[in-house]
Formats: C-alpha cells, structure tokens, sequence
C-alpha cells in the first residue's frame, strides 16, 4: 500500500476516535484529546485544523510540551521561520528534551540551519 494511502487511512482512523470521543462525553476536556486530534489532522496535511486543535490541547494545559513541538513542526512547514523558532523554544522551556528527534525530524528543515536553531538546541 503506498504510504500516503496509509497515512490518510490513518489520520481517519485518529478523526474517527475522535469524534466518538466527544460524541460520547468521553475526553473532550483532554489535552491528549487534543493532541491527538491534531496530529491527525497534522498527518492529512490540514495544519490550519492542526493549528486550532494544537492550541486547544495548550489551553487546557499550558506546559504540555508535545503541543508545543508540533506548533514548531507546523509553522517550519507553513515556511513561518519566526513562529518555528518561537514555539520550539517554547516546547524545550517546559520540558521538551528529545534531541535526537529534533536532530532528525523532516519537519523542522525549514529552520534547521537558522543561527537561533542551533542556539534554542545547544540548551538541552
């Protein structure tokens, strides 16, 4: 199966659970909720939907550092270098510490040979 038939197929796996989530009251208060909704979206190349549900799991809980990476991940794609940077900063502020993902995730290619870049990673 080619990987973009795999990927739709499950990103509309993760909407589905979503939405039977909220249908029946069940985490629609969850950030991880939220999160999951987003990547979801993330991974079907809806970033604006991505964006709104990203940023509810962040209101629900601000700390929450998954959130945060995915933000920097979907600004590097929407080619927004400041907003990137911005809210990779902000994942590694609370807590995000996974270097080697950072090193090798695609989706920050966009900002990875920014001087701010290098700068935000050398403090993990």
């Amino acid at each position: 199966m080619k990987a973009s038939i795999k990927k739709t197929i499950y990103g509309g796996i993760l909407i589905l659970i979503f939405l039977l989530l909220s249908f029946f009251g069940c985490g629609e208060k969850s950030h991880e909720t939220w999160l999951n909704k987003g990547v979801a979206l993330y991974d079907l190349d809806q970033l604006d939907e991505a964006l709104e549900a990203f940023n509810k799991a962040i209101e629900i809980k601000p700390d929450y550092t998954f959130a945060w990476y995915n933000l920097a991940c979907l600004y590097s794609l929407k080619k927004e270098k400041y907003k990137a940077l911005k809210y990779l900063r902000k994942a590694i502020e609370n807590g995000y510490k996974n270097l080697s993902h950072i090193r090798k995730d695609k989706d920050l290619d966009f900002i990875r040979n920014e001087k701010e870049f290098k700068e935000i990673i050398d403090k993990l």
